[in-house]
Parts: C-alpha cells; sequence; structure tokens
C-alpha cells in the first residue's frame, strides 16, 4: 500500500499486528499515530506503515528486538539514499 509519508509502496499492518511485532500494546500503537511517531492510513481498518514501525522499534528497543522487528521489512527491501525515506 503507499504510505504518503515514505512516498512509497510499503506493507501495511493491521493495529493488532503492528503492537504484537512491536512487543507493545494495540493502545501504545494507536498513541504513537497520534503523536505522529508512526505513519498510516486508514481505510476503515488503521494500518500501520512497517518500516516507520521498524524505525520507531529499532530507536527505543535494544538490538534484540531490532534483529525481531528487521522481519517486518522482509526480503528485496530498499532504502532509499534519501535521509529518512525508505521503501
Amino acid at each position: 500500500m503507499w504510505c504518503s509519508e515514505c512516498q512509497a509502496y510499503v506493507a501495511m499492518l493491521p493495529v493488532e499486528d503492528a503492537s504484537a511485532l512491536a512487543g507493545t500494546t494495540p493502545r501504545t500503537i494507536y498513541r504513537w499515530t497520534e503523536n505522529g511517531r508512526l505513519h498510516f492510513a486508514e481505510t476503515g481498518l488503521l494500518l500501520i506503515c512497517a518500516p516507520s514501525l521498524t524505525t520507531l522499534v529499532s530507536a527505543e528497543r535494544p538490538a534484540e528486538t531490532k534483529r525481531e522487528v528487521s522481519a517486518l521489512e522482509g526480503p528485496g527491501h530498499q532504502t532509499d539514499s534519501r535521509p529518512g525515506k525508505r521503501q
């Protein structure tokens, strides 16, 4: 799905999946979206941008969690050369 913040097609996750992968509660995911810390799309369902979740969790969690969350990116993940832009 298209993420207007990333300006790329990315994996989008339902809140429950995002919270499980981040090791937090759905309420925390909602709070992070409300605070502008996560990219999201609303399609009748709130969907969380996987790369923004990966970036946020990587910045706030120890190295072992980074390995778990990196699975969100999946095979073929590419990083845009511009700072802060990921596909």
